[in-house]
């Protein structure tokens, strides 16, 4: 087993390479700058930074007035200027008197009337008119921001809360037991309260049933139960507190909804496949089996708290641009290399990264697989950044969508034709990179320049994605939030030249994943409904049925090892994308392969009693091992 002594990658610039590491980048050549952006400071840093911080946008922007003259702030008039006291006689008078009068004067944008009277009235009544207007202004940015944050920070309190609810609950219960208050009955319900409020969150939630079952959870909250009630300073307050939390405890256990995965966990594929079966007979089985830390006891927490807890030292990378190979397209999407501390090695896979959603090179989960991969198992990592993320400009009107593979496809055969002839370069990708990785081995087929795919928390019908509500409601509003800012302050202009207001106001007020895309990925990208980019982004989109490979689309097409590793507490990611494991793994030519695992939540997987000691090891090291045990095999029998 390798060492957890995670090592940095030793190069920092051209200059440091040596021969083999500047031979590889010669074959990659790729740019060391952006092609279509000139490397001026002020045109490149306002392509970097465009638009505003979030901050400062607000819906508002489109109420501002356009050249309008300045208002007048003094009273000139004869009247005014005897007596400023005047100016309110002068409103009172013809406000009651001449309205139309005063109505024409305003509207007007001649001359004003000799009437001083009129004139002065005038002025008062534009005054207050933009007072009144800029008050109307504030409110309605209270109210814009207040919408735009709201979400993200309810669900971050109630995922806190279902984090941390075994911990509060025992600190409760330990309190209640240590401090006596058979005679302070107040304190008593307020910690009762407490309790029971926290057991009742645990009984009702999706992954606490998931993880112990109904049963379990009712044995724990009748032990609760009668423990609050021995401790009772009285008959009359036990009654209060064990009544009404049993009467919404059994109606809310029966009438919520309980997401159960219809499939086991265990290791997938079609043993007629020679290739896929030698692969997992050259795979040990010590690296594909997972053993969750203890105390980390949902997928939420799994999920988590190995990126509050973990930290990976910076990763030094060599910079280069993919540029677009659609035609008339001028674009490039950054491609950030990492090499071993001795050099680019031949006879090592190359390893193809795609991040999640709002990620970049600088993702701990990524630098963790850069670690290992490049100092305990000697490869080269290219990390494929999404179009327009970690400041990367876009010229262009073709913003960053995740149904596009074009980006990918030109970053895998810049690799395929770096590499040696009987060189692995294999496919990595993460949360939604996953996604996108499995769409584009299936889009290419035979065609394909990888010799190998590795997708960890991904999914397949991303159609049913929209059906996972739990994740809705929890997760996604923190993730849609800042793919939400990055758009409304880079490419704001873009937007605003697609979207109407009413598709901008909607946009700003996104709570979730799928309704981001709902508002912005399908009017900006021109599809006809989410459906129809959902069913472009997955693998399996286009998804009918196992009676002939026609109807089963282009999942069919697989032609290279494809494995896809998820968890089945995964809180983010929607385990039915992933239909029947068994049929999709036997599918065309019978390629494809996947790996559940009991827990590991999403992009996880912690281990030992203390994960912050092997960060994302697991996670890293059975993607690194499939693509070893593929190496094996694949340069001796080509697919």
């Amino acid at each position: 087993e390798t060492s957890d002594t995670l090592i940095p990658s030793t190069m920092t610039n051209d200059n440091a390479m040596n021969e083999s590491t500047g031979a590889f980048l010669k074959r990659l050549g790729l740019p060391s700058h952006h092609p279509f952006v000139q490397e001026t400071s002020e045109s490149e840093s306002s392509l970097f930074h465009e638009g505003r911080g979030h901050n400062e946008w607000s819906i508002m922007d489109y109420f501002k007035p356009q050249g309008t003259k300045p208002l007048p702030t003094t009273c000139n008039t004869s009247i005014g200027k005897q007596n400023p006291q005047n100016h309110w006689k002068c409103f009172s008078i013809f406000a009651n008197d001449c309205p139309a009068q005063l109505d024409a004067c305003f509207c007007s944008d001649e001359k004003a009337s000799d009437n001083t009277l009129a004139d002065c009235f005038r002025i008062h009544l534009v005054w207050a008119k933009d007072k009144i207007g800029e008050a109307n202004i504030i409110l309605s940015q209270f109210i814009e921001t207040y919408n735009q944050i709201w979400p993200s920070l309810r669900a971050s309190f109630h995922l806190t809360l279902r984090l941390f609810a075994p911990l509060i609950l025992t600190l409760s219960v330990l309190c209640l037991v240590v401090q006596s208050s058979r005679e302070d009955s107040f304190h008593f319900m307020i910690a009762s309260g407490i309790i029971l409020g926290i057991m009742l969150l645990i009984m009702t939630d999706e992954c606490y049933i998931q993880e112990y079952g109904r049963l379990k959870l009712w044995g724990v909250s009748s032990l609760v139960l009668a423990l609050i009630v021995c401790e009772s300073p009285t008959l009359q307050i036990s009654i209060l507190l064990a009544a009404p939390f049993t009467i919404l405890a059994s109606t809310m256990s029966l009438c919520c909804y309980i997401y159960v995965p219809r499939f086991d966990p265990g290791l997938y594929y079609d043993r007629d496949n020679a290739i896929v079966r030698e692969i997992v007979s050259h795979w040990p089985e010590a690296k594909r089996t997972y053993r969750c830390t203890p105390w980390l006891v949902t997928g939420d927490s799994r999920t988590g708290i190995p990126f509050f807890l973990n930290f990976i030292p910076p990763q030094r990378f060599i910079r280069r641009w993919v540029p677009s190979q659609v035609p008339g397209e001028q674009e490039a999407c950054i491609l950030d290399i990492a090499f071993p501390p001795t050099g680019h090695e031949i006879d090592k896979p190359i390893y193809l990264v795609l991040h999640g959603l709002n990620g970049g090179s600088n993702e701990e989960y990524i630098k963790d697989f850069v670690m290992r991969s490049t100092a305990n198992h000697g490869s080269t990592v290219a990390i494929l950044v999404t179009r327009g993320l970690m400041d990367s400009p876009v010229v262009g009107a073709n913003l960053p969508h995740f149904a596009r593979m074009t980006d990918i496809d030109a970053a895998a055969r810049a690799l395929r034709k770096a590499a040696m002839p009987n060189q692995m370069v294999a496919g990595v990708g993460y949360s939604m990179g996953a996604i996108n990785l499995a769409t584009y081995v299936a889009l290419s087929g035979k065609g394909c320049p990888l010799n190998t795919a590795v997708c960890l928390s991904g999914a397949l019908d991303t159609r049913k994605q929209a059906d996972f509500r739990r994740s809705k409601r929890l997760w996604q509003p923190m993730l849609s939030k800042t793919l939400r800012d990055t758009f409304l302050t880079k490419f704001r202009d873009r937007l605003e030249k697609r979207l109407t207001y009413k598709e901008m106001k909607r946009l700003s007020q996104v709570d979730s994943i799928v309704m981001l895309d709902a508002a912005l990925m399908v009017p900006y990208n021109g599809y006809r409904d989410l459906n129809a980019y959902y069913a472009e982004m997955g693998a399996m989109g286009d998804f009918c049925t196992f009676e002939n490979e026609e109807a089963i689309g282009r999942m069919a097409n697989v032609s290279i090892p494809l494995i896809m590793i998820s968890a089945l507490d995964d809180p983010i990611g929607y385990i039915d994308t992933f239909i029947d494991p068994k049929k999709v793994c036997t599918c065309g030519g019978g390629f494809s392969a996947m790996l559940f695992t009991r827990s590991g939540g999403h992009v996880g997987w912690p281990t030992g009693m203390n994960p912050t000691k092997h960060a994302w090891k697991w996670m890293s090291e059975i993607a690194i091992s499939f693509v070893e045990s593929a190496e094996l095999v694949i340069l001796q029998e080509p697919c």
